[in-house]
């Protein structure tokens, strides 16, 4: 008993060493992030599959328009059919396979992350203030968000320049357009984290403390019946979330604002999209089916910004509860696995046994020791506050000294 390495333990295996390191990768989350890289980079395989499959609706548009109902040729139409649905087919197909990756991947990270973060969360609560479940709803707002629908957008954006480039092959003046819709949107995007961060990460950490302080509350129940404390701890409540209330309700109506703005300008270029089309079409330079083709892969290539700052407050709370897992996992040690020893006999001896609380130069034990063989007691007296019970909490391991050892055998 007594320090680690007086008792044999070593660490868990498969896990990084870690200590006070700034690098995101030296914790079992980060570690566990960076396995999953290959599965991320499968996904962007099949996302780039995805959004070149979308070309499949406005290239059959272009066709029907500038080719079947000029021509009047049935067969041909019955051929881009077929060819269309086999592709809208594939289509389907890679979107279930992204979907399903991203879902295993999470719960992946989920099974794989449940007992670090009980053990850490455990440690954190010896000597220091306890965090309950915090750290495992944390880990549930990571998954949600990396097994959810709001990882798409992420990987769509960076082909947002093919659907560009594309509008720009059937018209510079669409291309022009195109482009500057997207820069609007990107920077109507960056205005909506510049404003939006400060209030959600406010928010989350006023609802953590007053959840953690209603929660500590909650589990002396009998004691707050006694005393009447209820209406007490409900008022509590309310001045501790209010706060937090008002930083969300200041997120919400700033995401909102954004969303709105962002969804009219994506529709008025969509219909000015349309407009310049039919103003070519009439110039005799493009043709009624790219004016259609044109108005979809538009739609296309900008909906990736409308739906990332929709996600935005999920990604913003995924964010925190990451940073906040990290701090966590560098502060605490994670499960440890103890060495196999031979049967006990009993023999307990503490040596130079000195403790300080952590931040206080002012020992509270200060170079105890004993020995005491199988079958002796040692009787331990004093006033109040006079070390009683913190010379227990190392004969049982919960505290670790200072100095010196606590040795069982």
């Amino acid at each position: 008993m007594g320090s680690q390495r007086d008792r044999g333990a070593t660490a868990a295996p498969d896990v990084p060493a870690r200590g006070r390191s700034t690098d995101p990768a030296a914790t079992p989350l980060g570690e566990s992030l960076t396995r999953l890289r290959p599965m991320l980079l499968a996904v962007a395989g099949f996302s780039l599959g995805i959004n070149l499959l979308m070309l499949v609706s406005p290239l059959y548009m272009m066709q029907v328009f500038d080719r079947v109902l000029g021509s009047g040729h049935t067969g041909t139409l019955i051929w881009l059919t077929v060819v269309a649905g086999v592709a809208l087919l594939c289509l389907g197909a890679l979107e279930t396979v992204r979907g399903r990756l991203l879902s295993r991947g999470a719960a992946w990270l989920d099974s794989r992350m449940g007992g670090w973060l009980i053990a850490a969360g455990h440690a954190s609560g010896i000597g220091g203030r306890p965090l309950g479940t915090q750290p495992l709803r944390d880990l549930e707002q990571l998954r949600g968000f990396l097994g959810g629908t709001g990882m798409n957008p992420i990987f769509d954006l960076p082909w947002a320049p093919v659907f560009i480039a594309v509008i720009w092959m059937l018209h510079p003046w669409l291309g022009v357009l195109a482009l500057a819709s997207a820069i609007l949107l990107f920077l109507l995007g960056l205005a909506n984290e510049l404003a939006t961060r400060g209030p959600l990460k406010s928010a989350s950490r006023d609802r953590v403390a007053a959840l953690a302080r209603c929660g500590a509350a909650l589990r002396n129940a009998e004691v707050v019946q006694a005393l009447g404390l209820l209406p007490r701890i409900v008022r509590r409540w309310d001045r501790d979330t209010s706060p937090a209330l008002t930083a969300q309700q200041t997120a919400a109506d700033l995401g909102a604002l954004s969303l709105g703005a962002t969804r009219f300008t994506r529709m008025f270029v969509q219909v000015g999209v349309l407009g310049i089309g039919a103003y070519l079409v009439l110039q005799g330079q493009l043709t009624a089916g790219g004016m259609i083709a044109g108005s979809i892969l538009l739609g296309r290539a900008l909906a990736p910004f409308e739906q990332a700052i929709g996600a935005w407050k999920n990604l913003t709370a995924a964010r925190t509860s990451y940073q906040r897992l990290q701090t966590l996992l560098r502060a605490v040690p994670g499960p440890q696995r103890a060495m196999a020893l031979p049967p006990l006999s009993g023999r307990l001896a503490v040596e130079g046994l000195t403790f300080a609380a952590p931040g206080s130069d002012r020992p509270i034990l200060r170079q105890v020791g004993f020995a005491l063989d199988p079958g002796e007691t040692l009787a331990v007296i004093g006033p109040s506050a006079s070390g009683k019970s913190t010379l227990c909490r190392h004969l049982v391991g919960v505290w670790q000294p200072t100095s010196g050892h606590v040795r069982l055998d």
